[in-house]
């Protein structure tokens, strides 16, 4: 497998709404071109596209062209989603995130940032959770993860996402998120309601 060309491997040249990018290989069968576009300058950036080609030849001193549309990533949660939960519950969110670029790969987790009270002013502001499990299945992340609500009643914001090793910077200074739903973008928070305690039968 060819590492992802962040830093010395190949170039781009922006033309209008499409990039040109090329890098050497060596000659083979069955390639995989995965591609995402990113937004923020800091340790962190979102992946806000990506996209890929699979199953691509490349002969020897030849140049193999594969275009790629990219689209961006989104969330779809179940219709069996509380939109309210007792104080101090456990609670469950199941969803699918749609990943155009198989950005995410075969994880098997990912992670939600909680914020109680107040809606996040950025991406990954909230509270982390992590080791979610998921299934995987083409371009298809869907996952189940177990909650347990603020103590005090009011608003409950959540983000869901998760990171790539593949596309991180072998220095460690770009790692990529997907993060959903996406306040780069003008996405807002999952909002939850979180209601009293429930009080329990004395009888």
């Amino acid at each position: 497998p060819v590492k992802p060309p962040f830093t010395t491997r190949g170039s781009a040249k922006p033309t209008g709404d499409s990039v040109t990018w090329s890098t050497p290989v060596p000659a083979g069968a069955n390639y995989r071109v995965r591609v995402v576009a990113i937004k923020g300058d800091g340790t962190f950036p979102v992946v806000v596209a990506g996209g890929r080609a699979t199953g691509l030849k490349i002969e020897a001193e030849k140049t193999t062209s594969a275009k790629i549309a990219v689209a961006a990533p989104s969330l779809t949660l179940s219709a069996e989603n509380p939109t309210t939960v007792a104080a101090g519950s456990h609670f469950k969110l199941a969803g699918t995130v749609k990943d155009p670029g198989n950005f995410l790969g075969t994880k098997n987790r990912m992670r939600v940032w909680l914020s109680p009270g107040k809606a996040p002013a950025a991406n990954q502001a909230g509270t982390q959770i992590s080791t979610v499990d998921v299934e995987t299945k083409d371009d298809e992340v869907k996952f189940v993860i177990e909650l347990t609500a603020p103590k005090e009643p009011g608003p409950l914001f959540v983000q869901f996402g998760e990171v790539s090793p593949d596309f991180a910077r072998p220095d460690g200074k770009q790692v990529p998120f997907i993060v959903l739903p996406d306040l780069t973008a003008g996405g807002k928070p999952v909002e939850l309601k979180v209601g009293p305690a429930k009080v329990a039968d004395a009888r």
